[in-house]
């Protein structure tokens, strides 16, 4: 199924997202909004499912109409990228990237087969032991005990536990949302979500042995329903016939111009998932991610930018502060936590954790929890992270969460609020925003915001638009690496791409090698951070550091070159 090899000039769909990512890039919306070529496609839309049905002579016409609509929509819709000052993006970016996605997909990343068995023979063991541990509580069979109605009816119903404190979304979204519901207080049980979230978060206020049950059959479902062998999107039912999983990488689908993965979805399976089972031979303190191997002779390499959001967000923001912390190596989250602490605005960060005898590693290994509390701060802002979102992480007032936040952005990285000021002007004055190579996310709703006086949805915006140039610039600075790695004679020669994680690339190379390719993609990708000419014809120049990992499996590298460029043996790691 992979002989073609795209030479990509042009994609309608590439061009309309860099116009507007709001709008569906189909060509039946394209035609409608460009050109003057009446709606055709009424014969076949009953059978666009099933298109080998349709007659010939209808097929033809369909396929000329189809190349006439192309043919028209390319040179308007190149046009006004052009105009709109994104071709950069289009032609380094967006047309690259769509090779870069066919060679992944064609590829496709092994999967150890005997492991994946034994995997599902345990998670499938341990689901079951679950239901039984939750039947015998209630002393009754609980069918369907994973659906949200059967949940409620337990929890809320049955055993009268308080309300979550979070509805479900068709309670506060849509035409038929509740009117009694709030966003944090669910008026009834039948409103009230029932996710592993909430649920962990109500058996922090209110304990009772039915949640940690339930929890973990929620977290165990979906683990064979999502990674293993249950329901539509599980990975057994997308295994080929080569032992590998070939999913499908679609570039630009995200607004920050990112890959989206399905068939099924690669992205994110979830790290640090320890299994330890003499019974089915598993050891392991990444379970899910150990599944992905390589052949023999081969070992999968993993190349991440470290810390990437963070040093964006330095760069960007050109905070002398945060810049001097990254370039020094210093650990971001232990400083900002020990300030937090010297500032003494909030016992969240005692005063009397400040330790000044201490040293950085000392004080990480004595305040752990504190340094873990800092990351709230340090992430949260390339998450939309608000006020209310951080009292509850937090575990604090709303009040004292406005005194850190306001400690954070003023005492201690002090260039942020003039940054995140400028990105406020530029929304309200274009309805948008852009990222350093001049990609925009655009929001056409702020002026229909401002008119109604919604001020909450209006700073919700705000929020996504201040993340913007960071996450989309990370993005488009990782895509970069992956398309110079791609076109690069030597670099594919020694590894293959088989699959992306957000801003990581894992790659099948030749294990008597993996060191010599381990620093050969690590310059690289540090070059790319270094000496790509923008859109204004100047060196980016930033110095960005990237981590390699290698071993047999994806979850459990045995090898490391770190971004100080030390070589680790990780299995003498303790």
């Amino acid at each position: 199924p992979y002989t073609v090899s795209p030479n990509t000039q042009h994609c309608t769909k590439m061009l309309s997202r860099l116009l507007q990512e709001n709008l569906p890039a189909n060509l039946t919306t394209m035609n409608a909004f460009y050109t003057d070529i009446p709606e055709y496609e009424e014969n076949i839309r009953p059978f666009k499912s099933r298109m080998w049905e349709v007659p010939d002579e209808e097929l033809w016409v369909y396929g000329a109409i189809d190349t006439d609509v192309v043919a028209r929509l390319v040179p308007d819709l190149h046009g006004r990228v052009v105009a709109h000052g994104v071709d950069w993006v289009y032609n380094n970016l967006s047309i690259p990237l769509i090779q870069c996605a066919q060679r992944m997909e064609q590829r496709g990343i092994a999967i150890d087969l005997d492991y994946f068995d034994r995997l599902c023979l345990y998670f499938g063991e341990e689901l079951e032991k679950a239901c039984e541990e939750l039947d015998q509580l209630v002393g009754r069979h609980v069918d369907k005990p994973t659906y949200y109605e059967t949940l409620q009816n337990l929890l809320f119903v049955e055993y009268k536990l308080p309300l979550t404190h979070k509805p479900v979304d068709s309670a506060i979204k849509g035409d038929n949302r509740c009117g009694k519901c709030q966003r944090d207080k669910p008026c009834s049980p039948r409103h009230a979500s029932t996710n592993g979230d909430e649920l962990a978060a109500l058996n922090e206020r209110h304990p009772h042995a039915i949640l940690p049950i339930v929890i973990a059959i929620k977290k165990l479902d979906k683990f064979k329903g999502t990674y293993l062998d249950g329901g539509r999107g599980g990975f057994r039912r997308h295994i080929r016939s080569d032992g590998r999983i070939h999913g499908r990488w679609n570039p630009g689908d995200a607004e920050t111009g990112r890959y989206t993965s399905q068939d099924p979805n690669l992205m994110n399976p979830p790290k640090g998932v320890e299994v330890d089972s003499d019974k089915y031979n598993i050891h392991t303190k990444d379970a899910i991610r150990d599944m992905f191997t390589c052949r023999p002779g081969n070992v999968l390499m993993n190349a991440d930018w470290s810390q990437l959001e963070i040093w964006v967000l330095a760069y960007t923001t050109q905070d002398e502060t945060l810049l001097n912390l990254l370039t020094s190596g210093e650990d971001v989250h232990v400083y900002v936590a020990r300030k937090l602490c010297e500032l003494g605005v909030s016992n969240v960060f005692p005063n009397t954790s400040r330790q000044p005898e201490l040293d950085n590693y000392e004080w990480a290994q004595v305040h752990g929890d504190l340094r873990g509390k800092a990351k709230t701060f340090v992430f949260g802002l390339s998450y939309q992270l608000t006020v209310e979102g951080a009292a509850l992480r937090l575990g604090c007032t709303v009040d004292e969460a406005q005194l850190l936040f306001n400690a954070f952005l003023n005492d201690i990285f002090p260039s942020l609020p003039g940054f995140f000021a400028n990105v406020r002007q530029e929304m309200l004055r274009t309805n948008g925003v852009r990222n350093m190579f001049k990609r925009m996310r655009h929001f056409d709703e702020i002026p229909i915001l401002q008119a109604l006086g919604f001020s909450n949805d209006l700073e919700a915006c705000i929020r996504q638009g201040v993340n913007f140039p960071i996450q989309a610039g990370g993005h488009d600075l990782h895509s970069l690496a992956a398309i110079k790695h791609e076109f690069d004679p030597v670099l594919v020669s020694r590894c293959e791409v088989v699959m992306e994680m957000h801003d990581s690339l894992a790659m099948e190379v030749k294990a008597a090698t993996a060191l010599e390719t381990a620093w050969i993609v690590k310059n690289s990708w540090e070059d790319t951070a270094k000496n790509t000419i923008m859109p204004n014809g100047e060196k980016l120049g930033w110095e960005i550091p990237v981590d390699v990992e290698w071993g047999r499996t994806f979850g459990t590298p045995d090898w490391k070159l770190t971004a100080r460029g030390q070589v680790i043996d990780l299995r003498k790691v303790t």
